[in-house]
């Protein structure tokens, strides 16, 4: 993650040190008693990217929070006030709860939504390849399923470096992988679709700059993306890129060939 972050206020930019954020949901009521076919929800992790109102009044001792949030910033005033620079929604689906339910990644995840279905599949494909040892047999399944950066932070690579710190320290062990499909998303913040990226190839650019792997284009052309610790084409792939710019055009040409490799 980057040291500091840019802040604009009053005509000034000003650079201030982020706090990342990190909470998790579950559904799940944890003392029930097991039965068989019984439908185990997904986790879900928040990861966030903010400005503490502390750090930025040691700045700027004048600041306002009316004047902040009148420049567009997205404020959460639970506690402290902070401000929202980014965040990344992560849904976990733990091998344990799938082996307790006695059923495939694929009828798992079939049971929530079309992106999970489609992950669902792919990871069966995984556990049933000889070549990819241990994956997914142990640890957790994710699937990163939004990246979200506040049009007023953007263009200083913080959504870059928030996905490269999930990728770093969501997976526990060698068995974990994380999985992508690169798609638009409709932003939560108020004027957040209007520079967003919109084109899938340089979506996958993006996330493969960041370490994910390209698998293949789905039928309904997203882009399948995926990452593990024991993957050696994440480190190819970053060092390619830092290495040259690949044209948008070339994109699946490219990494339909990293893919055989």
């Amino acid at each position: 993650m980057s040291q500091t972050v840019k802040f604009s206020y009053d005509g000034g930019i000003f650079e201030v040190g982020p706090t990342i954020e990190h909470s998790a949901y579950s559904s799940f009521p944890g003392f029930i008693q097991y039965e068989t076919g019984y439908s185990y929800p997904q986790m879900q992790h928040n990861v966030r990217i903010v400005l503490s109102w502390s750090n930025l009044s040691e700045q700027i001792p004048a600041i306002s929070l009316a004047a902040v949030k009148q420049q567009g910033y997205l404020v959460d005033e639970t506690g402290e006030p902070k401000i929202i620079a980014a965040e990344v929604v992560i849904k976990e689906f733990p091998n344990h709860w799938r082996q307790k339910m006695g059923v495939s990644w694929s009828e798992w995840l079939a049971r929530f939504d079309e992106d999970c279905t489609a992950i669902g599949i792919r990871a069966d494909e995984i556990v049933n390849d000889p070549n990819s040892g241990h994956c997914l047999c142990d640890g957790s399944l994710y699937l990163l399923d939004k990246l979200d950066v506040h049009p007023m932070f953007r263009g200083q690579r913080i959504g870059m470096h928030l996905c490269r710190y999930v990728l770093h320290v969501m997976p526990k062990t060698d068995s974990d992988m994380i999985f992508l499909l690169a798609e638009p998303i409709d932003s939560k913040y108020e004027d957040g679709n209007k520079n967003r990226i919109t084109d899938i190839n340089r979506l996958a650019e993006y996330y493969i700059a960041a370490g994910f792997r390209f698998v293949r284009v789905q039928p309904d052309e997203q882009i399948l993306l995926e990452a593990s610790g024991r993957d050696l084409q994440i480190r190819s792939n970053l060092a390619y890129f830092a290495s040259k710019a690949v044209p948008a055009a070339q994109i699946h040409t490219h990494y339909q060939a990293a893919s055989n490799t």
